[in-house]
Protein backbone atom coordinates (compact mmCIF):
# COMPACT_ATOMS: atom_id res chain seq x y z
CA UNK A 1 0.00 0.00 0.00
CA UNK A 2 1.32 3.45 -0.83
CA UNK A 3 0.03 6.99 -0.59
CA UNK A 4 -0.54 9.28 -3.53
CA UNK A 5 2.60 11.27 -4.29
CA UNK A 6 2.24 14.91 -3.26
CA UNK A 7 5.08 17.43 -3.25
CA UNK A 8 2.97 20.21 -1.77
CA UNK A 9 1.33 20.92 1.55
CA UNK A 10 -2.43 20.89 1.73
CA UNK A 11 -3.57 24.51 1.30
CA UNK A 12 -6.41 25.84 3.43
CA UNK A 13 -7.88 29.23 2.59
CA UNK A 14 -9.73 30.43 5.64
CA UNK A 15 -11.54 33.52 6.85
CA UNK A 16 -14.85 34.74 8.13
CA UNK A 17 -17.74 34.38 5.67
CA UNK A 18 -17.96 37.26 3.16
CA UNK A 19 -14.26 38.05 3.57
CA UNK A 20 -13.19 37.17 0.03
CA UNK A 21 -12.28 33.50 0.44
CA UNK A 22 -13.88 32.53 -2.88
CA UNK A 23 -12.37 35.58 -4.58
CA UNK A 24 -8.88 34.58 -3.45
CA UNK A 25 -9.50 30.96 -4.40
CA UNK A 26 -10.58 31.78 -7.96
CA UNK A 27 -7.75 34.25 -8.51
CA UNK A 28 -5.20 31.62 -7.47
CA UNK A 29 -6.78 28.80 -9.45
CA UNK A 30 -6.91 30.88 -12.63
CA UNK A 31 -3.16 31.46 -12.86
CA UNK A 32 -1.39 28.92 -10.65
CA UNK A 33 -0.90 25.17 -10.40
CA UNK A 34 -3.54 24.63 -7.75
CA UNK A 35 -7.15 23.44 -7.91
CA UNK A 36 -9.98 23.95 -5.45
CA UNK A 37 -13.42 22.31 -5.40
CA UNK A 38 -16.56 24.11 -4.32
CA UNK A 39 -16.54 24.41 -0.55
CA UNK A 40 -16.88 20.97 1.06
CA UNK A 41 -17.02 21.39 4.87
CA UNK A 42 -16.70 17.63 5.39
CA UNK A 43 -13.08 17.46 6.59
CA UNK A 44 -13.43 18.50 10.26
CA UNK A 45 -17.00 17.19 10.50
CA UNK A 46 -16.08 13.62 9.52
CA UNK A 47 -12.89 13.80 11.55
CA UNK A 48 -14.99 14.20 14.69
CA UNK A 49 -17.08 11.16 13.75
CA UNK A 50 -14.33 8.99 12.27
CA UNK A 51 -14.68 6.48 15.13
CA UNK A 52 -18.00 5.32 13.63
CA UNK A 53 -16.13 3.53 10.83
CA UNK A 54 -13.75 1.70 13.13
CA UNK A 55 -10.16 0.85 12.29
CA UNK A 56 -9.40 2.64 9.02
CA UNK A 57 -6.39 0.43 8.42
CA UNK A 58 -8.98 -2.07 7.23
CA UNK A 59 -9.85 -1.48 3.59
CA UNK A 60 -13.55 -2.29 4.02
CA UNK A 61 -13.90 0.40 6.69
CA UNK A 62 -12.23 2.95 4.43
CA UNK A 63 -14.60 2.00 1.62
CA UNK A 64 -17.61 2.55 3.88
CA UNK A 65 -16.32 5.88 5.14
CA UNK A 66 -15.51 7.14 1.66
CA UNK A 67 -19.01 6.25 0.48
CA UNK A 68 -20.41 8.13 3.49
CA UNK A 69 -18.34 11.19 2.51
CA UNK A 70 -19.77 11.06 -1.01
CA UNK A 71 -23.28 10.83 0.43
CA UNK A 72 -22.55 13.89 2.56
CA UNK A 73 -21.38 15.79 -0.52
CA UNK A 74 -24.44 14.67 -2.50
CA UNK A 75 -26.75 15.96 0.21
CA UNK A 76 -25.00 19.11 1.36
CA UNK A 77 -22.99 20.57 -1.52
CA UNK A 78 -25.92 21.43 -3.85
CA UNK A 79 -27.85 22.89 -0.92
CA UNK A 80 -24.96 25.10 0.13
CA UNK A 81 -24.70 26.28 -3.49
CA UNK A 82 -28.46 26.61 -4.02
CA UNK A 83 -29.57 28.54 -7.08
CA UNK A 84 -26.76 27.23 -9.27
CA UNK A 85 -26.94 24.49 -11.91
CA UNK A 86 -26.68 21.10 -10.20
CA UNK A 87 -24.68 19.40 -12.96
CA UNK A 88 -22.19 22.28 -12.94
CA UNK A 89 -21.91 22.09 -9.14
CA UNK A 90 -21.22 18.36 -9.34
CA UNK A 91 -18.53 18.89 -11.99
CA UNK A 92 -16.70 21.34 -9.72
CA UNK A 93 -17.12 19.30 -6.54
CA UNK A 94 -15.25 16.33 -5.11
CA UNK A 95 -18.05 14.12 -6.41
CA UNK A 96 -16.14 13.88 -9.70
CA UNK A 97 -13.62 11.67 -7.89
CA UNK A 98 -16.22 8.99 -7.15
CA UNK A 99 -15.22 6.99 -10.21
CA UNK A 100 -11.73 6.73 -8.68
CA UNK A 101 -12.99 5.50 -5.30
CA UNK A 102 -11.17 2.16 -5.44
CA UNK A 103 -7.81 3.86 -6.09
CA UNK A 104 -8.47 6.41 -3.33
CA UNK A 105 -9.16 3.63 -0.82
CA UNK A 106 -6.17 1.61 -2.00
CA UNK A 107 -3.77 4.53 -1.59
CA UNK A 108 -4.80 5.42 1.96
CA UNK A 109 -4.45 3.89 5.39
CA UNK A 110 -6.09 6.42 7.73
CA UNK A 111 -8.36 9.46 7.65
CA UNK A 112 -5.59 11.92 6.75
CA UNK A 113 -4.61 9.76 3.79
CA UNK A 114 -8.21 9.35 2.68
CA UNK A 115 -8.78 13.10 2.60
CA UNK A 116 -5.57 13.82 0.74
CA UNK A 117 -6.23 11.02 -1.76
CA UNK A 118 -9.66 12.48 -2.56
CA UNK A 119 -8.15 15.89 -3.24
CA UNK A 120 -5.22 14.43 -5.18
CA UNK A 121 -7.71 12.65 -7.43
CA UNK A 122 -9.59 15.92 -7.92
CA UNK A 123 -6.36 17.73 -8.75
CA UNK A 124 -5.42 15.18 -11.40
CA UNK A 125 -8.84 15.53 -13.02
CA UNK A 126 -8.30 19.29 -13.18
CA UNK A 127 -4.71 18.95 -14.38
CA UNK A 128 -3.31 20.65 -11.26
CA UNK A 129 -0.64 19.47 -8.82
CA UNK A 130 -1.43 21.23 -5.54
CA UNK A 131 -4.27 20.39 -3.18
CA UNK A 132 -6.51 22.88 -1.42
CA UNK A 133 -9.87 23.82 0.02
CA UNK A 134 -11.43 26.88 1.52
CA UNK A 135 -13.34 27.10 4.75
CA UNK A 136 -15.62 29.88 5.90
CA UNK A 137 -17.92 28.21 8.41
CA UNK A 138 -20.58 30.35 10.08
CA UNK A 139 -19.53 29.06 13.50
CA UNK A 140 -15.76 29.04 13.44
CA UNK A 141 -14.08 25.64 13.25
CA UNK A 142 -10.63 25.88 14.87
CA UNK A 143 -7.74 25.70 12.43
CA UNK A 144 -6.05 23.26 14.81
CA UNK A 145 -8.93 20.82 14.34
CA UNK A 146 -8.76 21.12 10.56
CA UNK A 147 -5.01 20.55 10.65
CA UNK A 148 -5.53 17.41 12.76
CA UNK A 149 -8.06 16.18 10.22
CA UNK A 150 -5.96 16.61 7.11
CA UNK A 151 -2.37 16.57 8.32
CA UNK A 152 0.24 19.31 7.68
CA UNK A 153 -1.32 22.39 6.13
CA UNK A 154 -0.39 25.81 4.88
CA UNK A 155 -3.02 28.33 5.87
CA UNK A 156 -3.87 31.46 3.92
CA UNK A 157 -5.96 33.66 6.18
CA UNK A 158 -7.82 36.44 4.40
CA UNK A 159 -9.09 39.24 6.64
CA UNK A 160 -11.67 41.86 5.72
CA UNK A 161 -12.88 44.81 7.77
CA UNK A 162 -15.46 43.24 10.06
CA UNK A 163 -17.89 46.10 9.58
CA UNK A 164 -18.04 45.46 5.83
CA UNK A 165 -18.24 41.72 6.51
CA UNK A 166 -21.27 42.21 8.75
CA UNK A 167 -23.10 44.35 6.18
CA UNK A 168 -22.69 41.64 3.55
CA UNK A 169 -23.09 38.64 5.86
CA UNK A 170 -26.39 39.73 7.37
CA UNK A 171 -28.02 39.98 3.93
CA UNK A 172 -27.76 36.27 3.21
CA UNK A 173 -29.84 33.41 4.59
CA UNK A 174 -26.91 31.69 6.27
CA UNK A 175 -25.76 34.90 7.93
CA UNK A 176 -26.29 36.12 11.49
CA UNK A 177 -29.58 37.69 12.48
CA UNK A 178 -28.11 40.48 14.59
CA UNK A 179 -25.20 42.87 14.26
CA UNK A 180 -24.01 41.80 17.70
CA UNK A 181 -23.75 38.19 16.56
CA UNK A 182 -21.95 39.26 13.37
CA UNK A 183 -19.39 41.20 15.42
CA UNK A 184 -18.83 38.34 17.86
CA UNK A 185 -18.46 35.70 15.13
CA UNK A 186 -16.14 37.86 13.00
CA UNK A 187 -13.95 38.50 16.02
CA UNK A 188 -13.85 34.77 16.84
CA UNK A 189 -12.82 33.90 13.29
CA UNK A 190 -10.00 36.40 12.92
CA UNK A 191 -8.53 36.09 16.40
CA UNK A 192 -8.48 32.28 16.53
CA UNK A 193 -6.83 32.06 13.12
CA UNK A 194 -4.36 34.76 14.14
CA UNK A 195 -3.46 32.85 17.33
CA UNK A 196 -2.89 29.67 15.31
CA UNK A 197 -0.67 31.65 12.96
CA UNK A 198 1.46 32.99 15.80
CA UNK A 199 2.17 29.41 16.88
CA UNK A 200 2.74 28.13 13.33
CA UNK A 201 4.47 31.02 11.59
CA UNK A 202 6.08 28.88 8.91
CA UNK A 203 2.70 27.50 7.88
CA UNK A 204 0.59 30.66 8.09
CA UNK A 205 0.16 33.73 5.95
CA UNK A 206 -2.40 36.46 6.49
CA UNK A 207 -3.50 39.11 4.05
CA UNK A 208 -6.08 41.85 3.86
CA UNK A 209 -9.00 41.67 1.46
CA UNK A 210 -8.44 45.37 0.84
CA UNK A 211 -4.84 44.67 -0.24
CA UNK A 212 -5.95 41.90 -2.59
CA UNK A 213 -8.40 44.08 -4.52
CA UNK A 214 -5.92 46.98 -4.65
CA UNK A 215 -2.83 45.04 -5.81
CA UNK A 216 -3.89 41.52 -6.84
CA UNK A 217 -0.76 40.60 -8.82
CA UNK A 218 1.58 41.57 -5.99
CA UNK A 219 -0.48 39.73 -3.36
CA UNK A 220 -0.85 36.58 -5.48
CA UNK A 221 2.89 36.46 -6.16
CA UNK A 222 3.59 36.62 -2.42
CA UNK A 223 1.13 33.80 -1.81
CA UNK A 224 2.63 31.70 -4.61
CA UNK A 225 6.09 32.13 -3.10
CA UNK A 226 4.78 31.10 0.31
CA UNK A 227 3.04 28.03 -1.14
CA UNK A 228 5.88 27.22 -3.54
CA UNK A 229 3.54 26.95 -6.51
CA UNK A 230 4.17 28.08 -10.06
CA UNK A 231 2.07 29.76 -12.71
CA UNK A 232 0.57 27.35 -15.23
CA UNK A 233 1.54 29.51 -18.20
CA UNK A 234 -2.01 29.24 -19.47
CA UNK A 235 -3.99 32.48 -19.64
CA UNK A 236 -7.60 31.99 -18.57
CA UNK A 237 -10.27 34.65 -18.55
CA UNK A 238 -12.06 32.59 -15.89
CA UNK A 239 -12.13 29.03 -14.61
CA UNK A 240 -15.18 26.76 -14.70
CA UNK A 241 -15.49 27.17 -10.94
CA UNK A 242 -15.38 30.95 -11.23
CA UNK A 243 -18.11 30.92 -13.87
CA UNK A 244 -20.22 28.65 -11.68
CA UNK A 245 -19.85 30.80 -8.58
CA UNK A 246 -20.66 33.99 -10.48
CA UNK A 247 -24.13 32.60 -11.29
CA UNK A 248 -25.14 33.00 -7.66
CA UNK A 249 -26.28 36.31 -6.17
CA UNK A 250 -23.78 35.96 -3.32
CA UNK A 251 -20.78 35.92 -5.67
CA UNK A 252 -21.94 37.73 -8.80
CA UNK A 253 -19.03 40.19 -8.58
CA UNK A 254 -16.65 37.33 -9.39
CA UNK A 255 -17.76 37.72 -13.02
CA UNK A 256 -16.20 41.17 -13.31
CA UNK A 257 -12.78 42.72 -12.73
CA UNK A 258 -11.54 43.39 -9.21
CA UNK A 259 -12.75 46.71 -7.89
CA UNK A 260 -10.24 48.46 -5.59
CA UNK A 261 -13.06 50.63 -4.25
CA UNK A 262 -15.07 47.66 -2.97
CA UNK A 263 -14.42 48.58 0.65
CA UNK A 264 -15.44 50.86 3.52
CA UNK A 265 -19.16 50.48 2.82
CA UNK A 266 -19.67 50.79 6.55
CA UNK A 267 -18.75 54.48 6.42
CA UNK A 268 -21.90 55.26 4.42
CA UNK A 269 -24.20 52.31 5.18
CA UNK A 270 -23.87 51.93 8.94
CA UNK A 271 -25.71 54.23 11.28
CA UNK A 272 -23.70 55.77 14.09
CA UNK A 273 -25.61 53.50 16.50
CA UNK A 274 -24.71 50.37 14.50
CA UNK A 275 -21.12 51.47 14.23
CA UNK A 276 -20.86 51.92 17.98
CA UNK A 277 -22.49 48.54 18.53
CA UNK A 278 -20.09 46.67 16.24
CA UNK A 279 -17.04 48.38 17.71
CA UNK A 280 -18.43 47.82 21.19
CA UNK A 281 -18.17 44.08 20.65
CA UNK A 282 -15.28 43.76 18.18
CA UNK A 283 -13.34 47.02 18.28
CA UNK A 284 -10.34 45.37 19.91
CA UNK A 285 -10.15 42.86 17.04
CA UNK A 286 -10.44 45.65 14.47
CA UNK A 287 -7.48 47.42 16.04
CA UNK A 288 -5.51 44.16 16.34
CA UNK A 289 -6.00 43.52 12.61
CA UNK A 290 -4.92 47.04 11.68
CA UNK A 291 -8.27 48.77 11.10
CA UNK A 292 -9.26 52.15 12.42
CA UNK A 293 -12.12 52.44 14.88
CA UNK A 294 -14.40 55.41 15.31
CA UNK A 295 -15.85 54.77 18.76
CA UNK A 296 -14.16 54.84 22.12
CA UNK A 297 -16.26 52.05 23.66
CA UNK A 298 -14.51 49.06 22.15
CA UNK A 299 -12.96 48.24 25.55
CA UNK A 300 -16.26 46.50 26.41
CA UNK A 301 -14.93 43.51 24.48
CA UNK A 302 -12.50 42.98 27.36
CA UNK A 303 -15.15 43.08 30.10
CA UNK A 304 -17.06 40.31 31.86
CA UNK A 305 -20.30 41.62 30.35
CA UNK A 306 -19.03 40.61 26.91
CA UNK A 307 -19.38 36.91 27.66
CA UNK A 308 -22.92 37.38 28.97
CA UNK A 309 -23.96 39.36 25.89
CA UNK A 310 -22.33 36.80 23.60
CA UNK A 311 -24.13 33.94 25.34
CA UNK A 312 -27.52 35.69 25.12
CA UNK A 313 -26.96 36.47 21.45
CA UNK A 314 -26.01 32.86 20.71
CA UNK A 315 -29.12 31.66 22.55
CA UNK A 316 -31.28 33.86 20.34
CA UNK A 317 -29.61 32.45 17.23
CA UNK A 318 -30.48 28.89 18.30
CA UNK A 319 -34.13 29.46 17.50
CA UNK A 320 -33.72 29.87 13.74
CA UNK A 321 -34.01 27.57 10.72
CA UNK A 322 -30.45 28.50 9.86
CA UNK A 323 -29.26 27.19 13.23
CA UNK A 324 -31.15 23.94 12.69
CA UNK A 325 -29.39 23.54 9.32
CA UNK A 326 -26.01 23.94 11.02
CA UNK A 327 -26.89 21.32 13.62
CA UNK A 328 -27.95 18.90 10.87
CA UNK A 329 -24.76 19.55 8.90
CA UNK A 330 -22.41 19.01 11.83
CA UNK A 331 -24.17 15.74 12.68
CA UNK A 332 -24.79 14.54 9.14
CA UNK A 333 -22.04 11.87 9.28
CA UNK A 334 -23.88 10.27 12.22
CA UNK A 335 -27.21 10.43 10.36
CA UNK A 336 -25.62 8.87 7.27
CA UNK A 337 -24.03 6.11 9.35
CA UNK A 338 -27.33 5.30 11.08
CA UNK A 339 -29.34 5.40 7.84
CA UNK A 340 -26.88 2.98 6.22
CA UNK A 341 -27.20 0.60 9.16
CA UNK A 342 -31.01 0.53 8.93
CA UNK A 343 -31.15 0.52 5.14
CA UNK A 344 -32.66 3.97 4.60
CA UNK A 345 -31.52 6.22 1.74
CA UNK A 346 -30.94 9.57 3.42
CA UNK A 347 -30.40 11.48 0.16
CA UNK A 348 -33.88 10.49 -1.03
CA UNK A 349 -35.41 11.76 2.21
CA UNK A 350 -33.48 15.03 1.88
CA UNK A 351 -34.74 15.45 -1.69
CA UNK A 352 -38.34 15.04 -0.53
CA UNK A 353 -37.99 17.42 2.42
CA UNK A 354 -35.84 19.95 0.58
CA UNK A 355 -36.09 19.37 -3.19
CA UNK A 356 -33.45 20.74 -5.53
CA UNK A 357 -34.20 22.12 -8.98
CA UNK A 358 -32.36 20.49 -11.84
CA UNK A 359 -31.27 17.44 -9.87
CA UNK A 360 -31.36 14.19 -11.80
Amino acid sequence: MKSYPNNHDFVLITGAPRSGTYLLLTELAREYDIAFPVETHFIPIFYRYRFLWGDLRKIRNREKMLEAIYKFLEIWTPRSERGRDYSAIKAESLLVTRESASQIVEHSRNYNDLVRAIYASFGRKKGKGSLGDKSAFFSHVPTKLQESAVGPVKVIHIIRDGRDVSLSWMKIFTGPKTLTKAAIEWKKHVQENHRWGEKNQGSYMSLKYEELIASPDTVLEKIATFLNIKKTGITQVSTDLEQLLATGAMHEKLAGPLDPNNKKFWSSQMTSSDLRRFEYFAGDALIQMGYEVTAASYTFAQSSGYKISAALCSLYEVFTIRSLRRIVKFNLPLLIWVSTKIGVELAAIADKLDPLEGRT
